[in-house]
């Protein structure tokens, strides 16, 4: 008897809300064969909470928790123990999903008032090609369409490029999957090269000009010091050369004149110098 007057007061709620406008459907896309899971948003479900799932155009019951009790129905072998759901939240699980499972899931939730939602599950065949794209912030670089898991799409960067952020998105008619790429782990010294390269240019260059005015300084040093001894050195050799050339005249006086010896023989007459 209590577990008819729990169906009254479920199909009243039912009833009442049926073709109400408004409830919000929340879009899931998946791929056949896989694994989908439709949350409530139930932490706990008490005594008196009723939980209720329904599918297709028709709403038929599929599962349903009465008195912390789980129900699932599959009269007509639509989902063939596909079908799972939480005892303590009332969450849907449909594991190796199909695409004749695609429609609308309606949920209805009766704690002390009634809640729905809607979920529009679509499943696609398995497919074979995505594409590639790669984006820097908003605007789309280059973008190619594969089909091997090992398929690559290369980004060319210049050194200026790498202050921009960039993010490589794999997308399919199902979903979309996006990487962001991190300049800081793939090129560690990437962020500051541009005032590391500036400061090494900068001190290269002091450097150079201090190396070129110290061997300037030393040549003007040493031509002075060189010009500055030679002239110094001028006066002297200038009266060295005026005394190494000297002109006299000579004046002989013969002293104690020997008489001329008529054998033939040779004298030797000394006389003395007089420079004047």
């Amino acid at each position: 008897m209590l577990r008819i007057s729990y169906y009254l007061i479920l199909f009243f709620f039912i009833f009442i809300f049926r073709g109400a406008s408004g409830d919000a459907v929340e879009e899931k896309s998946v791929t056949e064969g896989e694994l989908i899971t439709l949350n409530t948003g139930v932490t706990e479900i008490l005594n008196n909470d009723m939980i209720l799932w329904m599918f297709g155009p028709r709403e038929n019951r599929i599962t349903e928790i009465v008195n912390q009790k789980v129900n699932i129905y599959d009269n007509n072998r639509t989902f063939k123990d596909r079908l799972q759901m939480d005892n303590r939240t009332g969450t849907l699980t449909i594991r190796d999903i199909r695409t004749d499972h695609s429609g609308v899931y309606k949920l209805t939730i009766i704690k002390s008032n009634a809640l729905h939602k809607k979920f529009n599950v679509t499943v696609f065949v398995d497919v074979n090609s995505v594409t590639l794209s790669w984006f820097r912030e908003d605007s789309l670089l280059s973008s190619i369409r594969v089909s091997e898991l090992n398929s690559s799409i290369p980004l060319h960067l210049k050194q200026e490029d790498l202050k921009n952020s960039y993010s490589c998105v794999a997308s399919n008619p199902i979903r979309n999957q996006t990487k962001h790429l991190n300049i800081s782990e793939l090129c560690p010294c990437s962020e500051n090269s541009y005032e590391r390269a500036y400061i090494t240019t900068l001190m290269v260059v002091v450097i150079v000009l201090v190396v070129l005015a110290v061997l300037m300084g030393g040549m003007f040093i040493y031509t002075r010091h060189k010009r500055i001894k030679r002239c110094e050195s001028a006066p002297e050799t200038g009266a060295k050369e005026d005394q190494s050339i000297l002109y006299a005249d000579t004046t002989f006086h013969p002293q104690n004149k020997t008489p001329e010896k008529t054998n033939g023989t040779e004298e030797t007459i000394y006389s003395s110098v007089v420079i004047t």
